[in-house]
C-alpha cells in the first residue's frame, strides 16, 4: 500500500490542486527561520509576514473557550488598529494556550519587542503560535532570535508553507491570479485536532486587492463557514484556530471575481487540511443532496465527515452504509428514511431506504479522495463537507503527542 506521505503529496499535485510557481502579492514580504523551538531540528519553525504599509484584515477565531494568549491579543489589536495590520508572527511547537496570566505576558512582550525592533505600531503586530497546549513560548529564544529573521526577507513562499507545519506531512499552499492584474496567496497548517468549528487550524491568506473592510469581514465569516468549517479529521476542536486575510489595496477588482477566487483559495486550503491528517490514507468528501434547507445539508454532511465508525470503514475499504445510515440518523433532521440515495465513488448502495443487493465494490476506493454522496429528495440545498479516514498511525501520533 501506498505511503500516507505519497499518497498525500500525490493529492495536492493533482491538476486541481498542483504544485505550482506561486508569486507574493504586491506589498508583502516574508521571512522565516530556525528559532530552535524543535529539539534537534534545523528546520524553519518561526514565520514573518510583514506588509509594506498597514494593510485591512479580516479575521475568525476559535470559539473555544479556552483559547491562547495570541487569540486574545490579536482580538484586542485589531479592534485598536480597527482591522489595520503591518506583521504577523507565527511559531510552531508551543501554542501558548491554556498558560494564564504568564502566557498572555509572554505574548505582549514579543509583540513588544517586534514593534521596537520593526518600528511599527504595537496594535499592527500579531501574534499566531501552534502547538502544544499548555506550554509557555520561551521568550528569551524569541529576543535572541528576531533581529536575524527580520534581516533576510528571502520572500520565500515554500518555506513559509513549512515553517508553520506540527504534525503535516506537507505545506499547504494556494495562489490564485485575477484579471486585473491581482493575486491571493494563502498558506495554512492543520493535521490534528481539526473539527468543524473554526476548523482548528491556522490559515493566512495574503492578497493585493482593494476591499471595503466592513465587507471583507463580513464575505470572509461566510467563506470559512462554507469552507474551513466544513471539514474534520478528529472531531476535536482545538484553542488556537484563526484564519486571517491581509489586504494590501494595490489593485482594484470587481467585487464578485475577487470573493469567488477568494472562496477558491480557502475551500483548497480546507481540502489540503482535510487530505493531510494525521496518519490519513484517504481524504473523505461528503455531499448531502437535494436538502430542505442550507443548515440541515450541511449538518447532515457533517455528520458523515465526523462519524468515527465511518471514517474505520474507509480505512478498511469498506463500503458499510450502514455508517452513513446512522450518522445521518443521529442528527433527528428532517427527512425521509424511505427516500434516500447512497453512493460511494458514484456506486449506488443503497436506493430508496434500502439496500442494493449486488453492488460492485470494486470500482470503488480506487483513488485517494473517497466520495459519498446521499440524495436526501427533500429539497433543493446541499452541502459538501471534508475529511479523513482514521488509521492505526493517527492512534500513533496522538498517544506520544507531548511526550
Amino acid at each position: 500500500m501506498t505511503s500516507p506521505s505519497k499518497k498525500v503529496w500525490a493529492y495536492c499535485n493533482t491538476p486541481t490542486l498542483k504544485k505550482m510557481k506561486y508569486n507574493l502579492p504586491s506589498g508583502f514580504r516574508l521571512s522565516s527561520s530556525n528559532f530552535g523551538l524543535k529539539k534537534n531540528s534545523k528546520k524553519e519553525d518561526v514565520c514573518l509576514i510583514f506588509c509594506e504599509q498597514d494593510a485591512d484584515t479580516a479575521a475568525v477565531f476559535t470559539k473555544n473557550i479556552f483559547a491562547g494568549a495570541p487569540i486574545i491579543l490579536n482580538k484586542k489589536n485589531l479592534e485598536i488598529s480597527k482591522n489595520k495590520f503591518r506583521a504577523i508572527l507565527i511559531n510552531t511547537v508551543f501554542s501558548n494556550s491554556g498558560t494564564g496570566p504568564k502566557g498572555l505576558e509572554n505574548a505582549k512582550k514579543v509583540q513588544k519587542f517586534l514593534a521596537e525592533k520593526m518600528n511599527i505600531d504595537l496594535e499592527k503586530i500579531l501574534i499566531s503560535s501552534t502547538g502544544i497546549i499548555g506550554q509557555h513560548i520561551p521568550v528569551k529564544k524569541f529576543f535572541d532570535q528576531i533581529p536575524d529573521l527580520l534581516k533576510n526577507f528571502d520572500n520565500d513562499i515554500e518555506k513559509a508553507g513549512k515553517a508553520i507545519l506540527t504534525t503535516d506531512l506537507v505545506e499547504k499552499i494556494v495562489y490564485e491570479e485575477l484579471p486585473g492584474g491581482g493575486k491571493i496567496l494563502g498558506i495554512a497548517k492543520g493535521s490534528g485536532m481539526i473539527a468543524p468549528n473554526m476548523a482548528t487550524m491556522l490559515s493566512f491568506v495574503m492578497t493585493d486587492i482593494q476591499i471595503d473592510p466592513e465587507i471583507l469581514q463580513k464575505k470572509w465569516t461566510q467563506i470559512c463557514e462554507k469552507t474551513f468549517n466544513c471539514i474534520s479529521v478528529d472531531g476535536c476542536e482545538s484553542t488556537s484556530d484563526s484564519a486571517f486575510v491581509f489586504c494590501s489595496q494595490k489593485y482594484t477588482e470587481d467585487e464578485k471575481i475577487f470573493f469567488e477566487k477568494l472562496f477558491l483559495v480557502a475551500q483548497n486550503l480546507a481540502k489540503k487540511i482535510a487530505a493531510d491528517g494525521e496518519g490519513a490514507t484517504h481524504l473523505i468528501s461528503a455531499t448531502a443532496k437535494n436538502c430542505e434547507s442550507k443548515n440541515s445539508a450541511k449538518k447532515l454532511s457533517r455528520a458523515i465527515i465526523t462519524s468515527d465508525l465511518l471514517k474505520c470503514a474507509i480505512c478498511g475499504h469498506d463500503p458499510n452504509w450502514g455508517r452513513i445510515i446512522s450518522a445521518i440518523g443521529s442528527t433527528k433532521e428532517n427527512f425521509d428514511t424511505e427516500k434516500i440515495d447512497i453512493f460511494f465513488d458514484g456506486e449506488k448502495v443503497f436506493e430508496n431506504g434500502a439496500p442494493i443487493e449486488n453492488f460492485d465494490s470494486a470500482k470503488m476506493f480506487q483513488n485517494f479522495e473517497v466520495k459519498i454522496l446521499v440524495d436526501f429528495k427533500n429539497g433543493k440545498f446541499s452541502a459538501t463537507s471534508f475529511g479523513c479516514d482514521l488509521t492505526k498511525k493517527y492512534v500513533e501520533i496522538n498517544a506520544e503527542y507531548s511526550t
